[in-house]
């Protein structure tokens, strides 16, 4: 087996990493702000996902202790 060459791996990284310094010149940098406001509206879809979850999990632990205090306060004792 012959070994990989791995210099013309990095000559075409090279090459992608120019074609694309190039087309952001030509396009002003149009691409990269595009490309930024969907990161942004995905980001903020997530981070909102986020929040309602998080919303959930302390309305569940809040009901859970409301649970838990009416239960003590009829008498029940919890399992030892």
């Amino acid at each position: 087996m012959s070994p990989i060459d791995d210099s013309d791996k990095m000559a075409r990284r090279e090459l992608v990493k120019q074609a694309m310094r190039e087309v952001l010149q030509e396009t002003n940098g149009a691409v990269k702000d595009m490309l930024k406001e969907a990161l942004r509206e995905w980001m903020d879809e997530k981070f909102a996902a986020f929040g309602r979850w998080s919303i959930y999990g302390i309305l569940a632990s809040i009901l859970g202790g409301i649970a838990w205090a009416i239960l003590v306060t009829k008498g029940w004792t919890p399992p030892k």
